[in-house]
């Protein structure tokens, strides 16, 4: 494959995965901006590899560039389109400010309701390790056991309800946790979010340990222009390490069992950690050569638990293997671009108007966001990104509905109930009065005054 067609795929995925910034332009986007690393680990550096970008033929590669060349300009219609809906139905002239008492009114009860879920998401996963009688990062086959696979299959199967919603608590409480923790001094819940972090790492699920992190970093960081800086640095830096952090980790201990390093550089392994480009290529041309259509079923095979044939990871994993059972198969699936998942579902007439669709929820949610969120009440951002995260996330994401995804939801609404959500909207009540305290008597975060 030629540098021009590689920097071509390389720019096409970059723009779906960032499009979000067009909608919502703001150092407080931050779950958009982790997309930039993932970007830099996914789709830049694998091509100063040594395997670069492998295409099973220059008729899938030709394949591959015009379905994006249809996405694209589909999905960023799609966000103005949404942004201009939002302007239209008259959401753009709501009162945007708060009280200035907003913070301290909520600030105790959603540390408690914090807590209570990283609680009852530890316990959780402390239960159903017992129960299958492992730990992924202590397993003779780590790698088997992070994806539940072979032999860690059945055992797995028992608890697999149990695990997968204490892993959705964890992973969605953490992040506020960490956030409002720090800021506010609460070391309770700030505690139980670093017990987290090590818990998370235990499932070997990189991805879930960093993006908590990272995000509650980076919502800190953003309240200041040269912390933010430092922060987009380091987060550039951060995400291409963990994707060869099992190379790293069998390089220090090379009978641990994570090793699969097979190059001979380290942007081998960043490359061989997320081969998304090459994996979309071989998807692609393994459906050409079947030509089974799914008309959309992969957009809702996700809300049937376990293995369903329409899962979209199963659905990828079974097209390119060829075997219906991928029970043994360590892999969660492939990451396709929404360019893919609508070719694969309605031709190039999914390929152009799945990205519309999905483009016109993220304008819309983005224009949300740019209006309530400017990060000058911590309560109130936390709040709505989190809505932004789980809610806005599964609806701009709509054909990969997943019933796993329903937890974090449920977790968002949890900490939005009973903490006077109507002042995130457009109406305060007229029975609530609000205690008139000066403000040199309110709970202040840290960094409030510089």
């Amino acid at each position: 494959m030629n540098w021009g067609v590689a920097f071509f795929i390389a720019a096409a995925n970059t723009a779906l995965a960032l499009g979000g910034y067009l909608a919502w332009p703001s150092r407080w986007n931050i779950p958009t901006l982790l997309g930039v690393s993932f970007c830099l680990t996914a789709f830049w550096i694998p091509m100063f590899s040594s395997m670069g970008y492998n295409s099973p033929s220059e008729q899938i590669t030709n394949l591959y560039v015009l379905l994006m060349c249809i996405a694209i300009p589909g999905f960023i219609i799609g966000i103005f389109l949404g942004k201009t809906l939002y302007r239209g139905f008259g959401f753009r002239n709501l009162e945007a400010s708060r009280p200035l008492e907003f913070d301290w009114l909520v600030i105790g009860k959603v540390c408690r309701k914090t807590a209570f879920l990283l609680v009852i998401g530890l316990g959780g996963m402390a239960l159903s390790f017992y129960l299958m009688g492992y730990v992924p990062m202590f397993a003779a086959d780590p790698m088997a056991a992070k994806f539940f696979k072979g032999e860690y299959q059945h055992s797995y199967s028992k608890v697999a309800l149990l695990h997968r919603t204490a892993w959705q608590f964890i992973t969605f409480a953490m992040p506020v946790g960490l956030y409002l923790g720090f800021l506010y001094r609460r070391a309770g819940v700030l505690a139980l979010s670093i017990v987290s972090i090590l818990c998370m790492a235990l499932t070997l699920s990189r991805t879930s340990t960093l993006l908590g992190l990272l995000t509650a970093l980076g919502l800190i960081a953003a309240r200041q222009r040269s912390t933010f800086f430092a922060y987009f640095i380091f987060l550039v830096l951060m995400m291409p390490l963990g994707s060869a952090s099992f190379y790293i980790i069998d390089q220090i201990f090379p009978h641990s069992g994570f090793g699969f390093s097979n190059g001979d550089s380290l942007a081998d392994q960043i490359a061989q950690g997320a081969p998304d480009v090459n994996d979309q290529l071989s998807l692609l041309d393994s459906f050409q050569a079947s030509q089974e259509w799914t008309y959309g079923r992969t957009f809702v095979g996700a809300l049937v638990p376990y293995n369903f044939r329409w899962n979209p990871a199963v659905w990828a994993l079974t097209t390119v293997s060829g075997s219906p059972d991928v029970s043994n198969t360590n892999s969660g699936g492939y990451r396709l671009p929404v360019s893919l998942w609508g070719y694969v579902a309605f031709g190039y007439t999914g390929a152009f108007f799945v990205p519309l669709l999905s483009g016109l929820i993220a304008g819309w949610w983005g224009a949300l966001m740019y209006q309530h969120v400017d990060g000058t009440r911590p309560v109130q951002t936390i709040l709505w990104i989190s809505l932004y995260s789980t809610l806005g996330n599964q609806m701009i994401q709509y054909y990969l509905l997943s019933i796993y995804s329903l937890p974090s939801i449920v977790c968002a609404l949890f900490l939005l109930m009973g903490t006077k959500v109507r002042y995130l909207g457009a109406h305060h009540s007229a029975t609530t009065t609000l205690p008139k305290l000066p403000p040199q008597k309110l709970p202040q975060p840290i960094g409030a005054n510089s």
